[in-house]
């Protein structure tokens, strides 16, 4: 009776979920009819509407992002331009590093290949011997925050060109 009994239940479970099916089945085909698709489950329907903003605002962010990059590569060229159109060239000095970066036109006034110069001993190097003790004390002032003048040095270029400069 027992046997009897779970086998009962499981054939009406098994004809529940044949009944389920086929109401799905038929709310799925009266859709097809109708030209649309079946309804989605709210959650479902809350996750796909989600997606698709989230998917919209990452399209928004690239769009925007390449938009930035193309303004700061226009902006880097323009100063390309104008430094060496006024013959001036610009240098950053990381000093825990030691560490210098310089335009493309500060290596083109001193006669070098772009990224010629990595450090200040590289451009002591370059400076005019009877003018580097100046040199080296103004950038001990630069490095401490107390100068707000400019040097004039000599410098000699690697092609034996001697150039008077001011740097700032």
């Amino acid at each position: 009776a027992v046997l009897s009994g779970l086998a009962a239940g499981a054939i009406v479970a098994l004809a529940r979920r044949r009944e389920a099916a086929a109401d799905d089945h038929d709310v799925a085909a009266d859709s097809a009819a109708a030209g649309s698709q079946p309804e989605l489950h709210p959650a479902l329907m809350a996750l796909q509407r989600q997606s698709r903003e989230r998917l919209q605002a990452l399209k928004r962010s690239h769009e925007q992002e390449r938009e930035r990059s193309e303004a700061h590569q226009k902006a880097a060229e323009h100063l390309r331009r104008a430094q060496r159109i006024a013959r001036v060239g610009s240098w950053e000095w990381h000093r825990p590093t030691q560490r210098m970066s310089c335009s493309e036109e500060v290596h083109r006034l001193l006669g070098l290949a772009p990224g010629g110069i990595h450090s200040p001993a590289g451009l002591l190097a370059l400076v005019h011997e009877d003018d580097r003790r100046a040199f080296r004390r103004w950038m001990l002032a630069v490095a401490r925050g107390r100068s707000s003048h400019g040097l004039d040095l000599r410098i000699r270029r690697q092609d034996g060109e001697e150039k008077y400069v001011h740097v700032l």
